[in-house]
């Protein structure tokens, strides 16, 4: 079994190789990004952006990504902190 801890400015991934959380087995996320979103950032796999927000007020959830083909997509996660986050998600 595999665990992570959050460090603070620790960058886990990148767009070539994300890191993949395994929700179903996550007790609890720990990463404060809620209140500190800066900007969002959906790629597809050839890192074409496809979608973009400015200070949102949540990440994308596969129900955003409804309008865009089925597929695997990057959701770059900027803080206002300068801390950037890649999550893999497949629609």
């Amino acid at each position: 079994m595999q665990t992570e801890t959050f460090q603070a400015d620790a960058l886990k991934g990148t767009m070539e190789q994300p890191y993949v959380l395994q929700t179903s087995e996550a007790t609890g996320l720990s990463m404060p990004l809620a209140t500190n979103l800066k900007t969002i950032r959906i790629y597809d796999t050839n890192g074409l952006l496809v979608r973009s927000e400015e200070h949102p007020t949540r990440l994308f959830t596969k129900d955003d990504l409804k309008s865009l083909a089925d597929g695997i997509y990057y959701q770059q996660v900027t803080l206002q902190n300068g801390q950037s986050y890649v999550l893999k998600m497949m629609r």
